[in-house]
């Protein structure tokens, strides 16, 4: 399945480096890191494709809203309703959460964006992670 991206007029200048498909996988925003390997391209696409984020979300703060250039070339929606997707994430104990408290049972983090089995970490839209041991479950 492709996905086609819009693209902000900070993203059409960047158009020649930014790929406007990706193909659709598993894990579409994990990078995982094990015996020092992972894929590089799919890191550097993660990363051109935030910065166009935000990029596109600074311009809306500072009231540049898209215009009628950049909304004509964007694909379109109809029939349209908020909705929910399933993200990769971790689930286990959290100890000195920031913000859920000192023990956390049962928690649950952000969308993971990396993970690092070598150095033992992860990190989350929001946060690193020192990573435990793994459940023997899975």
């Amino acid at each position: 399945m492709e996905i086609r991206k819009r693209q902000s007029p900070g993203a059409l200048l960047r158009a020649r480096t930014i790929p406007h498909f990706f193909i659709h996988q598993e894990h579409v925003m994990t990078v995982i890191i094990e015996n020092g390997k992972y894929n590089r391209e799919q890191l550097e696409l993660e990363i051109r494709m935030l910065k166009a984020l935000v990029d596109d979300l600074e311009r809306i703060f500072q009231g540049d809203y898209p215009d009628e250039r950049i909304l004509t070339i964007s694909p379109a929606i109809t029939n349209w309703k908020l909705s929910a997707r399933r993200a990769t994430c971790l689930e286990g104990v959290l100890f000195e959460h920031p913000h859920l408290g000192y023990i956390v049972p049962n928690g649950i983090t952000s969308e993971l964006w990396l993970l690092d089995l070598d150095r033992n970490y992860a990190r989350t839209f929001s946060l690193f992670y020192r990573l435990g041991q793994k459940d023997i479950g899975q």
